[in-house]
């Protein structure tokens, strides 16, 4: 028996404890037990105890400490040629309506998908024939600048492809939100909107402007918000991204109380922060102001204590994202395909073009589906914290691996002190429940 790669023993003010990543255990020890687990001593613990510490999977077999891992690796290779749904963020035009100063998107000019790339994208939806169900993300762009290309869409989605609609999300800046648009999202079964805000009202309205103005947007904006909340149903979620950096990374937790105050009733709108990404100078890692690692667990701590309630208790999440799936894809306005919503606009992350029906790069393909994720760095084969980590983001990743970027893509928990302060700190939350429950 060995001590399980995710289990993680320390002190803290006299008081001995164990976290296991894998099975979310956590729990006091007395110092004797704390000994045995540490020197590798199990048998004096008795049979008992050591019955419930591989139940919780603090201790394993030899033989059987890579078997989460390679569970997980399994389970990823597995969904990377699944063909049964089909995924597709569509970008209808690259125009958009606001003249954001940090926008990611660059200058992209005002490309709008024309009827013969309607007609190819309703070709290559129809190419994928093991496909019944297709997802939608509408994206942009302002996906609402071409709203008359978006009905068209849909209209030969219904009326021209064999596999159905299984959902339908947009992403928008919530400017241009009117009852018709609303009641065409309710007919064709949307399920979901993100709205981007800058923060609080004087934040948002210094960055956030329609183009060729400098007119405030935040009150049409929330105006619009209250349209969608008293028109759509409960079951169709309204998320609002609060965008934060270390200039105002106050206002996610202002906002979050804004809105909760606002709408008490509506447990469908879902606040939460969207960490702006803005690279230095070099374009080799996140400029100063980004809020990444250590900086993003002081951005939680501080929400958690301004009244955002949230647990920080680390929590099991899945591997790998839309760039290494076969079935997910971004469409852009002249039918460029991609693998990153971060790609588009930029000619040599192309995969292919619609109108083709096959893949015209695959070299990128493997790269962001094989070289360039987690289950190709030894070191988070070996992380303690593997079961609560994403692999971060895939075009980060990528970056680094292939065109030697810096970009810190680890969970701000790989930092074993804030790991220990968000496991303590969840106990104190729950009245000692799990410190009362040791185990020797």
């Amino acid at each position: 028996m060995k001590l399980s790669i995710y289990t993680h023993l320390f002190c803290r003010d006299g008081k001995w404890y164990l976290y296991n990543s894998e099975t979310g255990f956590f729990s006091t020890l007395h110092e004797s037990a704390y000994e045995a687990l540490y020197n590798g001593d199990f048998e004096i613990l008795g049979e008992e105890t050591v019955q419930i510490l591989r139940e919780k999977r603090i201790i394993v077999d030899e033989e059987h400490l890579y078997d989460y891992y390679y569970a997980s690796r399994l389970s990823y290779l597995s969904t990377i040629g699944y063909q049964k749904s089909l995924n597709l963020t569509i970008a209808p035009t690259t125009g958009c309506n606001f003249a954001c100063p940090y926008c990611f998107e660059g200058e992209k000019g005002n490309k709008v998908m024309s009827q013969d790339t309607i007609n190819d994208l309703i070709a290559f939806i129809n190419s994928y024939e093991e496909s019944d169900t297709l997802n939608i993300t509408w994206y942009g762009g302002e996906p609402l600048c071409a709203f008359g290309t978006i009905k068209e869409i849909l209209k030969r989605i219904e009326n021209d492809c064999r596999c159905k609609i299984g959902s339908q999300s947009i992403v928008t800046n919530g400017y241009l939100i009117n009852e018709e648009i609303i009641d065409f999202m309710k007919r064709t079964h949307f399920n979901s909107i993100q709205i981007s805000l800058d923060g609080t009202e004087k934040h948002h309205n210094e960055t956030r402007f329609v183009k060729g103005s400098k007119n405030p947007t935040f009150e049409r904006i929330m105006d619009n918000l209250d349209l969608l909340a008293g028109k759509m149903p409960k079951s169709f979620c309204i998320s609002l991204r609060i965008n934060v950096n270390k200039n105002n990374e106050d206002d996610y937790a202002n906002m979050y109380k804004f809105i909760r105050e606002k709408y008490p009733d509506k447990d469908n709108i879902v606040v939460y922060p969207g960490f702006i990404r803005e690279p230095n100078k070099s374009g080799s890692a996140m400029c100063y102001k980004c809020l990444f690692g250590n900086d993003r667990y002081a951005f939680w701590l501080k929400a958690v204590k301004q009244g955002v309630p949230d647990s920080l208790y680390p929590q099991k999440t899945a591997k790998g994202c839309m760039t290494s799936q076969n079935n997910s894809l971004v469409i852009g306005p002249e039918g460029e395909i991609y693998k990153c919503w971060n790609d588009v606009n930029h000619p040599e992350k192309v995969v292919g073009y619609i109108k083709d029906k096959r893949m015209t790069n695959p070299q990128l393909i493997c790269h962001y589906a094989f070289e360039a994720t987690l289950f190709n760095d030894p070191k988070c084969k070996n992380c303690k914290l593997f079961p609560i980590c994403d692999g971060g983001c895939g075009w980060m990743r990528y970056e680094n691996v292939i065109n030697g970027k810096e970009y810190d893509i680890c969970s701000y928990l790989s930092n074993i002190n804030n790991l220990e302060e968000c496991l303590l700190n969840y106990s104190q939350t729950q009245e000692n429940v799990i410190a009362k429950q040791p185990i020797c």
